[in-house]
């Protein structure tokens, strides 16, 4: 797994795609930041409801080369029948991914900081936005990553991520055009947006963190096999 971990993190940093995750991450962030800093309200969860959205650009541009590309240089066999496991395979590219978003986060610090000299931090609230916004990363990109695994482009992996992860991010809002209650009420218990909410203000849920690990746990298995049919294949 290190092996592929080291290669797909070195990958980033040869090519845009980890420079204008964190450009995009910091530019908006900042923004939110600036707004809520200038106007003497020491809340940092501006920031992290902003990096919430930028998700839905990020998971995908971070996922959407890490099997298609394969297919593209005709390598995606060569590493099916590397000695690496199936499993090496996923996490090894999953959390190279993931890592690249962390520490795009890094820049959160500094805010919290700046806030600290205005006002008393407030560590609980700090920290419970950062777990959601890492919990909600792990799930859009183990998505992103199992729709890598399927398409053979990286553009349409791309487009097909962005939209699974919007319509996941606003499923509470977009049922709730359709005005029927026992819908709504089964749309909340997959809306990410809805679980999000409840970490950044300050509050563990086990339900709302479970949820998230879940769906990871789910996209990193579908992943796996649909490896393993290539590799039998």
């Amino acid at each position: 797994m290190s092996a592929i971990f080291k290669r797909e993190f070195r990958a980033y940093f040869t090519s845009p795609i980890a420079y204008v995750v964190m450009a995009l991450v910091t530019f908006f962030s900042a923004y939110m930041f600036s707004y809520y800093y200038q106007s003497g309200y020491a809340d940092i969860g501006g920031s992290f409801y902003m990096i919430f959205f930028i998700l839905l650009i990020a998971a995908p541009l971070l996922t959407m080369r890490l099997f298609s590309e394969e297919k593209r240089q005709k390598t995606d066999q060569l590493l099916l029948t590397s000695p690496v496991s199936l499993w090496g395979i996923v996490f090894g590219k999953f959390f190279a991914a993931y890592a690249v978003f962390g520490i795009s986060l890094i820049i959160t610090v500094v805010y919290e900081v700046m806030f600290a000299a205005k006002a008393a931090p407030d560590l609980l609230n700090y920290f419970g936005n950062l777990l959601g916004v890492l919990l909600v990363a792990a799930a859009l990109i183990a998505i992103g990553l199992f729709v890598s695994s399927v398409m053979e482009s990286q553009v349409v992996a791309a487009i097909v991520s962005i939209a699974i992860s919007i319509a996941l991010l606003f499923l509470d809002g977009i049922v709730g055009l359709f005005k029927a209650d026992w819908l709504s009420e089964a749309a909340e218990l997959f809306a990410f947006q809805t679980r999000y909410t409840t970490f950044t203000q300050g509050q563990f849920s086990y339900a709302d963190f479970l949820f998230f690990v879940g769906i990871a746990s789910i996209f990193l298995f579908l992943t796996s096999r649909v490896l393993e049919k290539k590799r039998w294949a």
